[in-house]
């Protein structure tokens, strides 16, 4: 799970990662409302990253169940 979870995290912070350049490019071209949309929704991928990062400590944090 871990692994997994680490590679949606890594997948989304790429993702933010372009949107942002894509941001700086438009806003060097003039197109600040174009980059405050894509600068959002930037911002948004890495939330979601952090979620799933803190949702996925908090399962490993949590003591395993054992079944009988």
């Amino acid at each position: 799970m871990w692994c997994v979870t680490m590679a949606n995290t890594d997948q989304l912070r790429d993702r933010a990662n372009r949107l942002l350049a894509m941001a700086l490019s438009a806003r060097e071209k003039g197109q600040a409302e174009y980059a405050d949309r894509l600068t959002e929704q930037a911002a948004d991928f890495l939330d979601a990253a952090k979620a799933a990062e803190s949702a996925a400590a908090q399962q490993q944090q949590q003591p395993q169940l054992k079944k009988k």
